[in-house]
């Protein structure tokens, strides 16, 4: 893909992490993670802070925080960051592998909280939270500070909260769904980089779901994105 490999570790004694992805009827992915592997043993060190410092945003999730090593380096990396750096919290509750000191410690170090509409009743009983989703994204935006929220909702689209708005999208196109493994990721990829670039959340919003609506019509998390969507994206 033609990405920098200078910062990512190599691991010569657990394995490469492996899942195990089935399909339910809609489409969906349910995984088996396997344990033990090498992203569970992430090493922190002095270049690793370096390039924290050179950051402009960073996104990190929950699971790979289920080991206490690659939970410390994320915390690390975290630290080292810029205040100016936006941190985006791109959570990811899969089997057992969370908890509520975990999500508390995290949303506390984040600027941006991005999730779906099935994690967000599992986040609103762990932090024991009460009410429907509006009320639940208002109190974690305001226990939080959080400067924006975007919760994505399968097929009816998504929402962008910051605390002087709301921006809804719906992609009215009907598509074919292949499978929706990347989907999440690719939506998280366009608000990381309109935020960058200081797009309105409105024209964030569209491209994003455009983005991850395509990614559904193919199988695979990463598949090539046509000329035509990648033109009318941030970057």
């Amino acid at each position: 893909m033609g990405l920098d490999t200078t910062h990512i570790a190599l691991d010569g004694e657990h394995p490469t992490g492996t899942v195990s992805v089935k399909l339910n009827r809609q489409g969906k992915p349910e995984y088996l993670i396997h344990e033990g592997v090498a992203w569970d043993f992430i090493p922190s060190d002095s270049s690793l802070e370096a390039l924290a410092d050179k950051a402009d945003a960073v996104c990190f999730g929950s699971l790979c925080q289920r080991s206490a090593m690659s939970r410390d380096a994320v915390r690390k990396f975290l630290e080292a960051t810029r205040p100016d750096c936006i941190r985006i919290f791109d959570i990811n509750l899969r089997q057992s592998y969370y908890s509520r000191a975990v999500i508390d410690d995290m949303l506390r170090r984040s600027d941006v909280l991005k999730l779906n509409d099935e994690e967000l009743s599992v986040v609103a009983h762990v932090l024991e939270m009460r009410g429907d989703n509006e009320e639940v994204l208002r109190e974690l935006r305001q226990r939080y500070g959080l400067k924006l929220i975007v919760l994505t909702l399968g097929a009816d689209g998504s929402k962008l909260l910051t605390s002087e708005r709301v921006s809804s999208c719906r992609i009215e196109e009907p598509i074919t769904i292949a499978d929706t493994v990347g989907a999440g990721d690719a939506f998280t990829a366009v608000v990381s980089m309109g935020l960058l670039q200081r797009w309105d959340l409105d024209k964030i919003n569209k491209a994003a779901n455009r983005l991850a609506a395509f990614v559904c019509t193919r199988k695979g998390a990463m598949p090539p994105v046509p000329q035509t969507i990648l033109q009318d994206l941030p970057g």
